[in-house]
């Protein structure tokens, strides 16, 4: 897991932006939640070298989600993307193509 602490917009505010695989990271999830900055906390499937598509879905709701692959490229895309977007702030998207 990995994690950049951003600058947004304004100075007051800060975006803690966490980029990680799915399962045992619970304890890690709690402490970002609690936390008090503003976070996403981002859920790439199996990463892969391919060019990127740069169509990503996001996901919160897994229940017909059967696996997937997404290009490393794309997921920093996306990553990038919620620097200045609040459209997933304080949730856990799982991103694929």
């Amino acid at each position: 897991m990995s994690a950049v602490d951003v600058s947004a917009p304004r100075p007051t505010r800060r975006k803690l932006l966490v980029l990680g695989a799915t399962g045992g990271t619970g304890r890690q999830e709690a402490i970002v939640q609690g936390s008090g900055l503003d976070w996403v906390l981002v859920r790439p499937t199996v990463l892969n070298d391919r060019p990127p598509r740069r169509v990503v879905r996001a996901l919160t709701d897994l229940s017909g989600f059967h696996g997937g692959t997404i290009a490393r490229a794309d997921v920093a895309s996306f990553v990038l993307d919620q620097v200045d977007s609040d459209a997933w702030l304080h949730r856990a998207p799982l991103v694929s193509w």
